[in-house]
């Protein structure tokens, strides 16, 4: 991933006359795994930014980094970070389940998680973490609730090419592009996708929709991250069923020319709104 994106990027750099320094914290954003595989990595690239530690001066910006569901941010370096510019994904420290079921219910007026004491058919569990994988469905109701668990309604996304979830890129609160992630359609708690294809946004979602979406991301104070999409062919309606504020991306199975458009356009996009 680091190869393919270097060059382009390194090319970019050369012609921005001034280093951009971003301050990174709490944690540093190669601590789980390489530094390249996150979508942040490659923007910062683009926009030839140096990261930092938050102890250093000067900064243009600082970035909010901690790959997990949950977290604590110190404070009193936040706002001595804002009376100099803005800090992202500072106010978005908690994506669990229920927090995104929450904040999903008011924005679109309908839900996504269910009472599964009196929910009469198929359901689903899945952990509050980030990342888990541990989806399972059963047969509501139940007669009891597991604590560290969401329960959603199932949402049949079958498409024909296999089931469909769209990945959202959002910056400064808006939709810059997505792409839909295909899985067989008899497993559907697959991890990787079997094949990855981009999508225009008004091909995806009506008007209304990303007006909705862009509602809830705002919601949730993401800044730059990615929202998981899916589409009920049941009812029509779409369900944000998860926000990443640390994605990785974008999937290996887009073509090259895809993933540096893709990463082009959030580039652009994060120029536009953080460092004019």
């Amino acid at each position: 991933m680091a190869v393919m994106y270097g060059v382009p990027f390194v090319q970019k750099c050369a012609r921005i006359r001034r280093v951009r320094k971003v301050a990174l914290f709490p944690m540093a954003m190669d601590h789980y795994q390489p530094a390249e595989t996150y979508v942040a990595w490659k923007v910062l690239k683009a926009c030839g930014a140096r990261v930092c530690d938050a102890g250093e001066r000067d900064t243009d910006l600082a970035f909010a980094w901690h790959p997990s569901t949950q977290y604590d941010l110190d404070q009193s370096l936040v706002q001595r970070f804002q009376e100099r510019h803005p800090v992202i994904n500072a106010g978005c420290t908690d994506i669990r389940k229920s927090r995104v079921g929450e904040h999903f219910s008011v924005a679109f007026g309908y839900a996504l998680e269910i009472d599964p004491l009196t929910y009469d058919g198929i359901l689903l569990r899945k952990s509050e973490r980030n990342g888990a994988h541990d989806a399972m469905l059963l047969q509501g109701p139940l007669t009891s609730v597991e604590p560290g668990y969401v329960y959603q309604r199932c949402i049949d996304f079958e498409t024909p090419k296999g089931i469909a979830e769209w990945r959202v890129f959002i910056v400064a609160g808006k939709i810059i592009g997505l792409y839909a992630n295909y899985r067989p359609a008899d497993n559907r708690f697959q991890t990787l996708s079997s094949s990855s294809e981009m999508c225009g946004i008004s091909d995806a979602f009506s008007a209304e929709e990303c007006a909705k979406i862009e509602q809830f991301a705002a919601s949730m104070k993401l800044d730059l991250g990615v929202l998981d999409v899916l589409r009920d062919r049941q009812d029509g309606r779409v369900y944000v069923c998860d926000c990443n504020n640390t994605p990785t991306g974008p999937s290996e199975k887009l073509n090259r020319r895809n993933q540096l458009k893709l990463v082009h356009d959030l580039t652009e996009a994060f120029e536009a709104a953080y460092l004019k």
